[in-house]
């Protein structure tokens, strides 16, 4: 079926569709995705298609659920692999992910070097745990 990653299915949407995402995109502060998404369509997450940002608004924030940094794992395996929401520097992008800050930090420089990409700054790591080691998604953890 649709599900199956082996498989190239191509965009299953129309045109006039894109162009509503696109414009709903500009009025948005953030838009989430999660690993399999950006592994299947390297999305951007951006404002595109011909929609023109209003002089004080800004790309939405791009929010990034990845709980085991795969994506930052994989370049070594495919040392050509480098997703465009993490290399692209048109907005924000914050990768959520249940590792811990040290952990994370680890990964995230052999990311760096693997892929020869000096650090973009826009890319943020934001761990979900909390101090007893387990992930959270609660509003009420004050760690950060």
């Amino acid at each position: 079926g649709m599900d199956d990653p082996s498989k190239d299915f191509g965009r299953f949407t129309s045109d006039e569709s894109l162009d509503m995402v696109h414009r709903l995109r500009k009025d948005c502060q953030g838009v989430l995705v999660g690993r399999v998404t950006v592994e299947r369509d390297d999305c951007t997450l951006t404002v595109r298609r011909g929609i023109q940002l209003l002089t004080d608004q800004q790309q939405p924030a791009r929010l990034l659920l990845d709980p085991n940094l795969s994506l930052l794992l994989q370049p070594e395996k495919s040392k050509e692999l480098s997703y465009k929401i993490l290399t692209q520097p048109d907005a924000p992008t914050y990768l959520f992910h249940t590792k811990s800050p040290s952990q994370a930090q680890s990964i995230y420089k052999k990311w760096l070097t693997a892929t020869a990409i000096i650090q973009p700054p826009h890319v943020t790591l934001v761990s979900l745990r909390n101090d007893d080691d387990t992930a959270t998604l609660d509003d009420n953890d004050k760690r950060r």
